[in-house]
């Protein structure tokens, strides 16, 4: 209901239509322009006196100096008000009532009621009423109902009077005339929520008692392969990471949007909330990122979380994505072992984690350099799957830490779960699960590649080579006695065989065809160590950190020991078994390991060793008494290798 001043309204009358591109004095004492879709109320000479349902002008508006005014009583539909007021972004009394269906019922029961409250207590005289229009939902609403759908929807039994009953008190009013289908005409005030025959089931069993409602076994639903059972996967995996689900919310700031390097020109909200939730979300990484620093503001060191939702290109084009953050310590400080960071490799097994859930074989996903400017340059990376890029994983850029005003870095993925194409799941193929009855057999290489090969390359590679059965990297190395633009990445291999333990001679073949595969494929020169505990007559003039390890005889009695070079650094001095070596010059004794500081200032004469000018160090040709009897060959290393 809305008030004139009945002497400012020209022509004598009031039209209710489009508006034009006009200006507007609204009562709130803003100026408001108006468009042809806000519906408005004006007099004879065309001047806009109220937009419709939502406030009044101005103009025409009531004072202590008004004598006469026009009452107005009308129903308007709640999609145009609602679009009207969202046009104009704002939201009154009036339009909140609107937008949300009003009674039909009362406009002229209202009108009434107002001229009656103003004769009685302000004085003057009612005029006739004017009606403009028809009323809508004149005729009503008629639902056919079952009276006995009650007792199936709701697994309940309800005797039909006590229906009845209800249905009645609720203001409806029911033909019994036929038995089994009962004709239910809606109130007025219940036309907006009350459809069909299931809401009036509701009305009954809400008076009832839904706690009178029995229980029902829940059917599960097949959804498709990426349906809700899908998302209940993924949540669960992530949740058995250690990691908490959370839901913010599906907009956020675009000015941090634009930091991350995302245009939101297409995603901009016309209507927002605030200035801090303008855009719909061109990704969940952001929201997820204030949740943490939130948290850890609060006192909480160390935060895992991840959310499932959707991320949206177009206000009108969403895609799903996963998305999690770690934050803080792997683990609490305890007095068992040492706490680290989270990095790369834990945000990494979390996206192979989820690849696995949706049936990619992680041998099928790539990671490429990655160029976002929010994740740090060198530890980050791109996820491809079939070619297809499907997210990213690596650890936060230091910048976006201290803008977040995190506590601490924070590694985290991203996976686009619409872009992975399904996997046939008859086509899918998993390892076959092997008892294995016999020893594996563990062996270290050290390969020096060009710097762009990335170690996954080189463990792909290896794992392709026949006997090989784990691969892993275990350290990356770059510095003195490798070459520039090199880089020397060791890997720990296990070999095994389904049909026998392994010989020597298998062995070597393994080694050796691991070398030549590597060398073929990756271009890559091996300089690996010999294992301890295994003969140096395995490996053949190896070069390692400066050392030169010359060929041996099978034999020791037959042979003279090798001649070793001693490079200038520290060095470790190695033996076939445990060889109770004395604490004599330099040499520490433990665990079979023995460093020597350097040449100079080693006691070779007690060992019976003699050390030349060229800088090398000659073994006799029996072991000395000081060896314990070792008859073990033994071996020099560079000191970390």
């Amino acid at each position: 209901m809305h008030a004139y001043d009945a002497d400012k309204i020209q022509g004598g009358k009031l039209v209710v239509g489009a508006s034009s591109n006009t200006d507007f004095h609204a009562l709130d004492g803003k100026k408001y322009t108006l468009s042809k879709d806000n519906l408005v109320v004006t007099d004879g000479a065309g001047v806009v006196h109220c937009v419709a349902g939502v406030i009044g002008s101005a103009l025409s508006g009531c004072t202590l100096d008004s004598e006469n005014i026009f009452l107005e009583s009308a129903w308007y539909d709640p999609v145009d008000i609602a679009m009207s007021a969202r046009i104009l972004k704002l939201s009154t009394d009036s339009s909140y009532r609107f937008e949300r269906f009003t009674d039909p019922g009362c406009v002229k029961l209202g009108l009434d009621f107002a001229s009656h409250m103003i004769v009685k207590y302000c004085g003057g005289v009612a005029s006739d009423v004017v009606v403009c229009g028809e009323a809508p939902f004149s005729e009503g609403r008629v639902i056919s109902f079952n009276p006995d759908s009650v007792g199936v929807i709701g697994s309940v039994k309800i005797e039909r009077e006590e229906i009845l009953s209800v249905l009645t008190a609720l203001g409806f009013d029911v033909n019994t005339d036929k038995d089994h289908q009962w004709e239910v005409s809606v109130p007025s005030w219940r036309l907006a929520d009350v459809r069909s025959s299931f809401d009036v089931v509701e009305e009954v069993l809400r008076m009832h008692g839904y706690d009178k409602v029995n229980e029902q076994p829940v059917v599960p639903c097949i959804a498709g392969p990426r349906g809700r059972n899908y998302d209940d996967k993924l949540s669960l995996v992530m949740l058995s990471a250690g990691l908490t689900e959370v839901v913010t919310w599906s907009f956020m700031s675009g000015a941090v949007a634009k930091k991350l390097g995302y245009c939101v020109e297409d995603l901009c909200i016309e209507n927002p909330v605030s200035n801090k939730f303008d855009v719909m979300r061109p990704t969940l990484l952001p929201n997820l990122l204030q949740a943490t620093a939130s948290n850890q503001a609060c006192g909480c060191e160390s935060v895992t979380i991840f959310e499932l939702g959707e991320v949206y290109r177009l206000l009108d084009e969403s895609e799903r994505s996963i998305c999690g953050v770690r934050s803080g310590d792997n683990v609490p400080r305890n007095p068992h072992g040492a706490t680290r960071k989270f990095d790369f490799f834990d945000a990494k097994c979390d996206v192979l984690q989820v690849l696995a859930q949706l049936g990619v074989d992680n041998r099928e996903v790539g990671f490429r350099s990655c160029d976002r400017n929010y994740m740090h340059p060198a530890r980050s990376a791109d996820v491809y799957f079939r070619g297809i890029l499907c997210g990213y994983v690596g650890e936060l850029h230091p910048d976006l830490i201290s803008f977040f005003e995190m506590r601490s870095t924070a590694a985290c993925f991203e996976i686009f779960v619409s872009r992975i194409p399904i996997v046939d799941e008859d086509l899918a193929t998993e390892d076959e699960f092997l008892v294995h009855k016999y020893q594996p057999v563990k062996r270290d290489f050290a390969f020096v590649l060009d710097k762009g090969v990335q170690s996954q390359a080189l463990v792909d590679v290896v794992g392709c080579a026949p006997g090989v059965a784990e691969v892993s990297v275990f350290d990356v190395y770059c510095g003195d006695n490798i070459p520039e633009g090199k880089v020397s990445i060791a890997i720990a291999v296990v070999m095994m065989s389904k049909v026998g333990t392994m010989t020597e001679s298998e062995i070597k073949d393994v080694s050796e065809r691991i070398i030549a595969l590597v060398a073929q494929k990756l271009g890559a020169s091996s300089r690996t160590v010999p294992h301890k505990g295994v003969l140096a007559t395995d490996y053949r003039c190896v070069h390692i950190s400066g050392l030169r390890f010359c060929d041996m005889d099978s034999s020791v009695a037959s042979c003279g020991y090798p001649t070793v070079f001693l490079p200038k650094t520290r060095a470790k001095f190695y033996t076939g078994s445990t060889c109770g070596l004395r604490n004599s010059g330099s040499f520490f004794s433990y665990a079979g390991q023995y460093k020597i500081l350097a040449a100079a200032d080693c006691g070779f004469g007690a060992l019976g060793l003699s050390v030349h000018t060229a800088g090398h160090i000659t073994f006799p040709k029996k072991p000395h008494s000081h060896f314990g009897g070792c008859s073990q060959r033994c071996y020099w290393a560079t000191e970390g290798d």
